[in-house]
């Protein structure tokens, strides 16, 4: 196939057939926009918005706002040894205890405190109050 063939062909595509590559993007970049419109709008229906504490007129709050660790943690380096194994098993017979107190189809086994979501603080106080 020569230069001047192709050039035949090049004059002889239709208008839709020289542009349909930018159409195709343009046709991307409108749908990608709706999409993102729709996500944002959800995100700031839903209430989310106002739980993100990553934006940044929330610098203060988020220096307030602390990760509680009121549980034991394992940690995730070091050496596996009989004395790691031992704290493991520990650390995970003292879980399953609290997590078996709660019977499965009772109504408070999805509470805040038998999912031990509330440090011992706010448990304490929220019995007080009952």
């Amino acid at each position: 196939m020569g230069i001047d063939e192709l050039r035949q062909d090049a004059i002889a595509m239709t208008r839709w057939e020289q542009h349909k590559f930018f159409v195709l993007i343009a046709g991307v970049i409108l749908l990608s926009t709706f999409l993102v419109s729709v996500a944002l709008s959800l995100y700031n229906s839903s209430g989310a918005a106002q739980l993100d504490l990553s934006r940044p007129g929330f610098q203060e709050v988020r220096k307030q706002a602390s990760r509680d660790t009121t549980t034991k943690t394992f940690p995730s380096t070091g050496t596996l040894d009989k004395a790691a194994l031992d704290n493991f098993s520990k650390l995970y017979s003292e879980q399953a205890a609290k997590v078996s107190q709660t019977q499965g189809f009772d109504a408070a086994a999805l509470s805040e405190e038998s999912l031990q979501l509330l440090n011992a603080d706010t448990t304490a106080n929220a019995q007080q109050v009952q």
